[in-house]
């Protein structure tokens, strides 16, 4: 078969996913901007359209609080998986460990990164409440890392075992210590990794609501469950939930177009080795 046609059925194949998965994004557009009679319309544009929704968002005080607390969870929960990360798996790549003992952790840091976020509500609700952190960034921010570092490490440790041996013992023969080594020969080969590692926890702690949602209160909520209080016993505000649910996609989606190239290099490393 001709390759311009392969390639053209290629592109218009492509086109075609990106169309339906782009879609719920463009329905949660038009969703935003809706009246509440629209909602009861089959018609995919707002028949009404009105800012009402956004202008309920931001004259609520609680949008602010909810927008500092997510703020704060994510930058700290992306710098200590990162930075974590990043040594453990160095640890677990360049120390010389025995193979049973590196298998053995990175089977736990898969369980702990895959078991069901249900089983952990409970003994951290218990343990927050325990350690007057309930209801604080802080909490949420600790149930957090227990899913990122794992993840992170075991990202990392792919990273750096994609990268020859030969670099730490050249290093070594010259005379430089292991923290030498780290910082200026091996670290800045996966920096691509490092930004995939933030660019992937970010989104993670951004976006999740089951942890968030257990270990906060009305005093202090985040922006993924400032969504859900818009279910109430009066009804659901669609508008409302819709507009809030569209801010929260746009500063984590220009993060990650803006981290893009790195995140890219970063998925790619360690594919090919030699």
């Amino acid at each position: 078969m001709n390759k311009r046609i392969v390639g053209a059925m290629m592109t218009a194949l492509i086109v075609i996913v990106v169309i339906v998965w782009s879609f719920p994004f463009f329905e949660l557009i038009s969703a935003s901007f809706k009246s509440p009679a629209d909602f009861f319309s089959s018609s995919f544009l707002p028949e009404h359209p009105t800012t009402e929704n956004f202008a309920e968002i931001f004259s609520d005080p609680k949008t602010g609080v909810m927008l500092r607390n997510s703020l704060i969870i994510v930058t700290i929960t992306t710098i200590v998986s990162v930075l974590l990360g990043t040594l453990s798996g160095y640890a677990l790549a360049r120390l010389g460990l025995r193979p049973w003992v590196i298998g053995a952790v990175i089977f736990v840091l898969l369980f702990f990164r895959f078991y069901p976020r249900i089983a952990m509500v409970i003994p951290f609700f218990v343990m927050m409440r325990d350690w007057g952190l309930f209801d604080t960034p802080f909490a949420v921010v600790l149930g957090h890392l227990s899913i990122t570092i794992p993840f992170a490490t075991w990202l990392m440790l792919i990273a750096f075992r994609g990268l020859p041996n030969e670099i730490d013992e050249a290093g070594a023969i010259d005379g430089a210590t292991l923290p030498q080594r780290f910082l200026h020969l091996t670290l800045p080969m996966v920096g691509s990794s490092m930004a995939t590692a933030g660019v992937l926890t970010a989104v993670l702690s951004w976006n999740e609501f089951l942890i968030a949602q257990s270990l906060t209160r009305s005093n202090n909520p985040v922006l993924s469950t400032g969504v859900a209080s818009f279910i109430t016993d009066a009804g659901v505000k669609y508008g409302s939930m819709a507009a809030l649910s569209l801010i929260i996609c746009l500063p984590i989606v220009i993060f990650a177009l803006l981290m893009q190239r790195h995140y890219v290099a970063g998925m790619t490393m360690g594919a090919v080795k030699g």
